[in-house]
């Protein structure tokens, strides 16, 4: 019969106490989520870049709407193409393969990968912003593992045992 010591049960019975609070608290909402946050910061950027093309249109500066278009879309690797398109549905100016990675989103529901944000003059709706992002996908198991809550419970719980297992063999051995 294998005898396991105390202390190497009361590691092993803490670590996974820890990774399941850590769980838990992803289960409650408590830990970020990666996806949301993303979206959160994409659609940041396209209201500055809105506003930035409503200013211009503003002021029938439609050379500098299509500059600044095209200047978004060269500058940031994660964008596949951008587009300003009137309330018609007509498109003003696009810079990148528009057409090819623009699907339709509703006007209150963007995702990860397409924002759009409407576009004022003066007071009236003059058109919206419609960017196409590329997918955030990590690579491999060690990227999935990275930036997820499975990961940092999978490490906290692997570190913790190896904490726990020392202070509980130093512990045992001062008696």
């Amino acid at each position: 019969m294998i005898r396991i010591s105390p202390s190497l049960r009361l590691s092993v019975g803490l670590a996974f106490l820890t990774a399941s609070v850590l769980l838990l608290g992803d289960f409650l909402g408590l830990v970020p989520n990666r996806s949301e946050v993303m979206l959160d910061a994409r659609k940041k950027i396209c209201e500055s870049l809105a506003v930035q093309l409503s200013l211009a249109t503003t002021r029938s500066e439609y050379v500098l709407v299509r500059d600044t278009v095209k200047a978004f879309v060269d500058r940031n690797p994660d964008v596949l193409s951008a587009a300003m398109r009137t309330v018609d549905g007509v498109i003003m100016v696009q810079a990148g393969p528009h057409s090819k990675h623009w699907r339709h989103v509703s006007e209150t529901a963007s995702t990860p990968t397409h924002v759009k944000v409407p576009v004022f003059q003066a007071d009236k709706r003059w058109g919206s912003v419609e960017v196409s992002f590329a997918p955030h996908a990590p690579q491999g198991l060690w990227g999935k593992l990275k930036g997820s809550v499975y990961g940092l419970a999978i490490f906290v719980a692997v570190s913790g045992f190896v904490g726990y297992l020392f202070i509980g063999r130093r512990c045992a051995h001062t008696r």
